[in-house]
């Protein structure tokens, strides 16, 4: 069984926030939340910046995004 991502109790994107798109929802849930999420930029940011500073909408897959806020706070 793949390992949960640590922020995924907490993460809108694992917590049903998509639920207008449930087959994107699953997909990211499958391919981030609880396989590879080393590669999400939720967990990138979070990891840099603090958990509590992820914008709730930002998805696993802005990475440009992600970058933008690291370069933003700094």
């Amino acid at each position: 069984m793949a390992e949960l991502c640590k922020y995924a109790v907490a993460c809108p994107v694992f917590n049903n926030a998509l639920r207008r798109m449930p087959h994107t929802a699953l997909r990211y849930r499958e391919r981030y939340c609880r396989a590879r999420f080393f590669e999400c930029a939720r967990f990138e940011l979070a990891e840099t910046i603090g958990a509590d500073h992820v914008p709730p909408m930002l998805l696993p897959n802005q990475y440009a995004e992600a970058a933008d806020l690291t370069l933003a706070l700094d």
